[in-house]
């Protein structure tokens, strides 16, 4: 009963069938004469086929490269590390200062393959998101703590403003955590010297709202040619401090928008000021301070 038949060819009859059917006997003699039956189209419930998923080469092949990649960079940031701590012994001062150089390196790179890693991961539909309450405070005070030298190097200066500490985002807090310092950190890597650069987070009617000034070096770029901006031409007009994104600010930033996007959120550049609105999350702090 309801065994399977693949009749191939191009004809009506072509394609998957269940057969099912009884056996039949001569009633005077008892001898086995055949198979009496019918044959149907599977139901969609009885298709045990699995649902093979669209997959892209090149994005398959680019993770693939990535975690060939990462391997080795960790490997020369550990043992420059080592030198520059003198773990294995005294060091001179030269080396210190090139293992020191090697490391910071090593430690833009790795930004850039764990960047190329999450656009591949986004382009597959492979993150793995886990939803949680993301508390806006202590989050960006440690993305600016962390910027604050690459703030320094270019003579700029950063500053938040949050309008109640029970803010927070609804989502993966290493992905909303990355998002955020990967667009700040590329915003920060176009200051100039005196110029500041402001966060601004807000919450209304479930959206977190996080306004982040745009340097003033991005001003004369529209939306889409600022959104192309590759590490090519920013080599060409590289200025002595650095700092800029290895893959080039359009890269980061389409990163962003596409992560913002996944999360379930979205990033608009305006003249002035570049605006990055996710899912709030709820609590009794947060909703007390909305009311007042």
């Amino acid at each position: 009963a309801n065994a399977r038949l693949l009749v191939e060819g191009h004809s009506d009859a072509a394609g998957r069938w269940r057969i099912t059917g009884v056996p039949v006997f001569d009633r005077a003699s008892g001898r086995f004469t055949g198979y009496r039956g019918t044959a149907r189209r599977p139901r969609a419930d009885e298709t045990a086929e699995p649902v093979r998923e669209t997959r892209n080469p090149a994005a398959d092949a680019l993770r693939q490269l990535v975690h060939e990649l990462r391997t080795p960079t960790n490997a020369i940031a550990g043992f420059a590390e080592m030198i520059e701590s003198q773990m294995l012994g005294p060091v001179p001062a030269p080396y210190r200062a090139h293992a020191a150089a090697i490391r910071m390196q090593t430690s833009g790179l790795l930004a850039a393959i764990d960047d190329i890693d999450m656009a591949a991961r986004i382009e597959t539909h492979a993150l793995d998101l886990r939803t949680g309450d993301v508390p806006v405070t202590p989050l960006l005070d440690r993305v600016i703590a962390d910027l604050t030298p690459l703030a320094t190097l270019r003579g700029a200066s950063l500053q938040r403003w949050i309008s109640h500490d029970a803010l927070a985002i609804l989502g993966d807090d290493r992905a909303v955590e990355r998002l955020i310092a990967r667009l700040l950190a590329t915003l920060v890597a176009s200051g100039s010297a005196g110029e500041r650069i402001g966060v601004v987070a807000s919450g209304d009617d479930g959206i977190v709202t996080l306004t982040f000034d745009r340097p003033a070096a991005l001003a004369a770029y529209a939306e889409e040619a600022l959104l192309t901006i590759d590490a090519e031409a920013e080599a060409e007009r590289a200025d002595e401090q650095g700092g800029a994104p290895l893959l080039g600010t359009g890269f980061a930033l389409r990163l962003a928008r596409n992560l913002a996007t996944e999360l379930r959120g979205s990033l608009t550049i305006g003249d002035k000021a570049l605006t990055l609105r996710l899912p709030a999350a709820f609590s009794a702090a947060m909703e007390q301070a909305s009311s007042n």
